[in-house]
């Protein structure tokens, strides 16, 4: 007959007591009513003790089990910073304390992992957390609004201002061509032939972009001021694809490992997450992150002085006149508007204004090429429309 047997310290009388529980495993309590003292508990026999605490620290007591000609004395060490009373005896019935149950300890650790879990799919850690909460919209999401000038008509001013003259940046994200996936090495993983084609193709589509409609004017000629490429192979040969379509004027910068493949979060739908898919997004997640934040951002605002400069313009001119400069000594001048068109008109222009023009028709928009991989686009994509990551 197994039984397990707990000490617990009692300290709700002056003096220290024990507690000597010895749990008796019954496959029924049948035997209740023979002996009275003996309580049932879950199954199990609980049996009353009487204890003695002496001041050093030490009990004796005797207990009583099923057979009550069977008596037994214990010594047993306590640690005990309560005062005792030497002459003291208590007699305590036996309280009930559960059986440890192995069984249930691993089911409270599998609930404890799982408590973890974002609805049992993957890691809580490694749910995407916004700046503000979804679906509200975040002002500040690249890290670059301007700082609020204390005044909120001030600050309307300046937001029209940008919005008016400001620079709007065109990201074009392409996914480099089929490539050869029989191999493991990066370095062998080079285009197919329909991958070089794929590349050649876009490279054209682009060059007519740059070049512009020239029936329409609203679809004039456009700037490209970079072109970006990761540091794999199948992505640099097909951006030196693209770019062999493209001006001169276009920079072609140096591969940049942060824009290469990984997994940079999880997708939902999907199952529950691997091990290995674990380990993908804690590698690569805090990388593709950071190109996100190098390349997906508005554009430098305007100096604040081009703000003061047109209100002190608007504030200073008489009603239907606007200042101009006049061509022979610099000075202000106000002229009615009906004069305007002809002193434009024979403005001198320098010939770095007519080479910037030529380079950039559209000085209010600027583009930007990047070549990478379908998982950096689709984390690219759902990060600047500000919808969860995992959506992708």
């Amino acid at each position: 007959m197994a039984y397990t047997r707990h000490l617990l310290r009692y300290s709700a009388a002056p003096a220290a007591a024990i507690i000597v529980s010895n749990f008796f495993n019954y496959k029924d309590g049948s035997e209740r009513d023979k002996f009275p003292n003996i309580q049932i508990l879950n199954g199990k026999r609980m049996v009353s003790c009487e204890a003695k605490i002496s001041t050093n620290g030490h009990a004796t007591g005797t207990r009583t089990d099923d057979k009550p000609s069977i008596m037994k004395e214990e010594k047993i060490q306590i640690n005990s910073k309560i005062p005792v009373d030497p002459t003291s005896t208590t007699t305590i019935p036996s309280t009930s304390t559960p059986v440890p149950d192995e069984s249930k300890d691993k089911k409270d650790q599998e609930e404890d992992a799982k408590s973890k879990l974002f609805h049992g799919l993957f890691p809580l850690r490694q749910l995407w957390k916004p700046q503000v909460e979804y679906p509200l919209w975040d002002n500040n999401w690249d890290d670059r609004k301007p700082p609020s000038a204390g005044d909120r008509q001030k600050d309307h001013e300046h937001n029209r201002h940008v919005r008016k003259n400001g620079v709007t940046r065109h990201i074009i994200l392409i996914r480099h061509g089929q490539y050869d996936e029989t191999h493991r090495e990066d370095e062998k993983r080079i285009l197919t032939p329909l991958g070089r084609e794929q590349a050649e193709l876009t490279g054209q589509r682009l060059a007519e972009i740059i070049r512009g409609i020239q029936i329409d004017e609203r679809f004039g000629p456009c700037h490209v001021s970079a072109i970006r490429v990761s540091n794999m192979t199948r992505a640099k040969e097909t951006a030196n694809i693209i770019a062999s379509f493209l001006p001169d004027s276009v920079e072609r910068a140096e591969p940049d490992a942060d824009l290469n493949e990984g997994r940079p979060c999880h997708h939902i739908p999907g199952g529950r997450a691997s091990e290995t898919k674990v380990r993908q997004i804690d590698d690569g997640h805090a990388r593709i992150e950071q190109a996100f934040k190098k390349y997906i951002h508005r554009a430098d605002p305007p100096p604040p002085m081009e703000i003061e400069s047109e209100k002190e313009k608007t504030m200073d001119s008489p009603a239907g006149e606007e200042n101009t400069k006049d061509p022979q000594n610099g000075d202000i001048a106000a002229k009615p508007k009906e004069e305007q068109p002809k002193m434009l008109a024979a403005a001198p222009v320098s010939s770095t204004e007519q080479q910037q023009q030529q380079s950039n028709p559209n000085p209010h928009h600027e583009f930007e090429i990047i070549v990478c991989h379908a998982n950096v686009i689709r984390y690219f994509l759902c990060r600047a429309l500000q919808i969860p990551p995992e959506a992708w």
